[in-house]
């Protein structure tokens, strides 16, 4: 074949697929029976647009593979900035292979290496053999494959216009004498996409000028006396990351993949496999495209053929509704050996959605359908007292009004002679407001700690078994009830983390200066070494309380211990000079740490890193300590979220004297007789008023002790409102 006539397509096939994966995320391609197919329709327009208007003479496509590549194994962090790939790509891929063999084009993907180095490696063969070579692509990385015969076939992301660069189109956008200079460009400059760091302070101008100047990374690197102050100090810091940056930019075009350019040569397509595929996506218009106005015809004959009602079809579709009939279920399932189920919601949206009912099926054309009780109206009683307390746990879950009833609940917590009335009101579409005895706050703070709430329920087990976040929270929620100024102090430090974390985005992308960082570092050290200082303390008296409740639960039989793990090694301030050394460690440490928060993006040091770990052990003194949350049994699990719960009853009894309404949300059933009595005779003992939620009143008045199961009033909540 005459050279001029060698033609050669190389396609990035993971960016074909994320093009055509955001250009359908407002307006997904879904078929008839709800499979979205916006990818593969994508991906085979681009497709048959390339080869109908390019009528290449041989053609690949080139994939990633899901595994690590040697780029990983040098810097762990690459590409470790991207989200995590959409759900659909699992359908989707087998699609497009499918598509791909339909049309008889072969695809390459090689385990530990990348699309680009396989396109590089076969581009090096094809140009060495006289073709003319196309790199289908959105990526600039492939610029610096660029040569007399090789050219960047560059697609918009926006629309189906392309742009075609060869050396001196290269040479003009990156304003470089050489296209190899685009690698070492990306070294200085970095490339977020791939989470390349470059060098602090260089930005795409900055780097032309230096390599107009010095031709090359190395040159540069060698020459840095030449330079003056940040932007050599930081060269000479980062001369290592800068070549690191240059290996990882840096195309691999020697990659041991097996292939024959003579493979890539361009075949008829296997016309009845590509029909029915795209009879199957319901690809219409690509369809008369490729087939002509014959395949609407040849479309619905297919759909009819096969197209069923549930009329035509023998179904045993049941309804469970009653206890009787959900106890048949459970034993019919529990005699199979495998079921299927589904949660049946009000909506797709996770965030939004509330669960209405199960569906369970364990052979074709078998369905139970149960939907949940109606009468769980007990939970607006439980957000409303969550929202008046501002515990901030529970305040997050009123999605719906509760203003019509919050303040007549909160007149029966306290006793005539001392009332204090305050109101909570959440409107969906609205703010929250808050009033102290009719005046409106103005702020959170205002409110926090004028009702102390302690919540009992089945999630209090994210004490235990729960990340370090939900320990945080919960020590944090506790210091805000006992001391309301410790608010105050907690956002301010969170606002400033925010606003570093965001700084140092804007750092790694060139977008700031990193001398901006000492003052917003100046704020974190301020603000996190008294936050740690307040929660060190509090967790000290929460340790001898949980410890003692924990002992009566057990009968003696283990001891609890808590211990707080900060970020930063432990250091007191309770006079200047502890104090100074405190402020310095923490000041060192977020320096330290730069390097690794810049590629990442987030500060990996202070309070907000911080732990508490919970401990069991016998009681002999020297018997060995066992992390409840690794090695605690289930019932120990239980005791020691019980105990802390305890605990904070008690704490906010003792520093703030008075005691905090107690929330029971459905927790009697999880309880021993004896876990039972403890509770309740301890309760009595704080003269604590309780709440006690549940769907029926007979779920937990068996679990009263004798005294208390005469003495109660029973509020029933029917659609939001009190109506007895």
């Amino acid at each position: 074949m005459d050279n001029a006539l060698k033609k050669l397509f190389l396609l990035d096939g993971m960016v074909l697929i994320f093009r055509s994966h955001f250009a359908f995320t407002r307006n997904p391609r879904v078929t008839a029976k709800g499979r979205n197919v916006s990818i593969p329709y994508g991906f085979t327009s681009t497709l048959i647009r390339i080869l109908e208007k390019e009528n290449p003479t041989h053609i690949a496509v080139v994939f990633d593979t899901t595994g690590p590549t040697k780029r990983h194994e040098i810097f762990p962090a690459y590409k470790g900035q991207r989200d995590k790939a959409p759900e659909e790509l699992d359908t989707a891929i087998p699609d497009v292979d499918r598509i791909l063999d339909a049309f008889n084009i072969p695809a390459y993907r090689l385990s530990g290496f990348e699309a680009d180095d396989l396109i590089g490696t076969i581009a090096k063969r094809a140009d060495r053999e006289g073709f003319e070579t196309y790199i289908v692509t959105t990526d600039k990385d492939f610029a610096q494959l660029v040569t007399d015969n090789t050219y960047l076939y560059r697609l918009s992301t926006r629309n189906d216009t392309e742009e075609i660069m060869g050396i001196s189109q290269i040479q003009e956008k990156w304003d470089v004498q050489r296209v190899d200079q685009v690698i070492d460009i990306l070294s200085l400059w970095g490339d977020t996409s791939d989470n390349i760091p470059g060098v602090t302070g260089i930005g795409e101008k900055t780097a032309q000028k230096l390599l107009a100047q010095f031709d090359t990374v190395e040159n540069l690197l060698q020459s840095t006396d030449q330079l003056k102050g940040k932007q050599r100090e930081n060269l000479e810091n980062e001369a290592e990351i800068a070549l690191l940056s240059k290996q990882l930019a840096t195309i691999d075009r020697n990659v041991p993949l097996d292939f024959n350019l003579e493979d890539m040569r361009r075949q008829s397509p296997n016309m009845e496999n590509l029909k029915q595929i795209f009879i199957e996506l319901e690809f219409s218009q690509l369809g008369k495209r490729v087939f002509g106005d014959l395949f609407a015809k040849q479309q619905d004959a297919s759909k009819s053929e096969f197209l069923q009602t549930i009329d035509d079809i023998e179904t045993n579709y049941q309804l469970v509704e009653t206890a009787e009939q959900r106890l048949n279920l459970i034993q019919l399932l529990s005699q199979q050996s495998a079921f299927c189920f589904d949660c049946e919601t009000t909506s797709l949206d996770k965030k939004q959605a509330e669960l209405v009912g199960l569906a369970f099926s364990f052979a074709p054309q078998t369905g139970f359908y149960v939907p949940f009780p109606t009468d769980s109206d007990w939970f607006y009683l439980k957000a409303g007292i969550g929202a008046l307390s501002a515990n901030l746990s529970l305040e997050d879950k009123v999605q719906f009004p509760v203003a019509n009833w919050q303040q007549q609940v909160v007149r029966e917590c306290f006793p005539v002679g001392n009332e204090l009335i305050i109101e909570a009101s959440h409107e969906v579409e609205g703010q929250k407001q808050f009033r102290l005895n009719g005046d409106l706050l103005s702020k959170l703070s205002e409110w926090v700690g004028q009702f102390r709430v302690v919540l009992f329920s089945p999630e209090s087990l994210i004490l235990v078994k729960g990340a370090p976040g939900d320990r945080r929270r919960f020590l944090d929620q506790l210091i805000c009830q006992i001391n309301p100024l410790y608010l105050s102090q907690l956002q301010r430090y969170q606002s400033s983390l925010r606003q570093r974390n965001e700084l140092l985005k804007q750092i790694r992308n060139h977008r700031q200066s990193v001398d901006l960082l000492e003052p917003w570092d100046e704020l974190l050290v301020e603000d996190g070494i008294l936050i740690t200082k307040v929660r060190t303390q509090m967790l000290d008296l929460l340790h001898q309380s949980a410890k003692n409740h924990h002992a009566q639960l057990t009968q003696s039989t283990e001891v609890l211990n808590l211990r707080y793990c900060p970020s930063l090694q432990e250091v007191e301030t309770t006079d200047n000079s502890e104090k100074e050394v405190a402020v310095n460690h923490f000041r060192q440490r977020l320096q330290k740490s730069r390097s690794t928060d810049l590629i990442y993006g987030n500060t990996s040091v202070g309070p907000h890193r911080d732990e508490f770990k919970l401990f069991i052990q016998e009681p002999d003194s020297n018997s060995i300590q066992r992390e409840v949350k690794l090695y605690g049994s289930q019932g120990q699990q239980r005791t020691t979220s019980l105990a802390l719960k305890l605990g904070e009853v008690e704490l906010i009894h003792s520093q703030t004297g008075n005691v905090p309404v107690v929330l029971l949300d459905d927790v009697l059933s999880e309880l021993d007789d004896i876990r039972s009595q403890l509770l309740f005779a301890l309760f009595q003992d704080f003269g604590a008023q309780l709440f006690i939620t549940a769907t029926r009143e007979e779920e937990w008045v068996a679990h009263l002790p004798t005294n208390f199961n005469q003495h109660y009033r029973l509020i029933t909540i029917d659609n939001g409102q009190i109506v007895a």
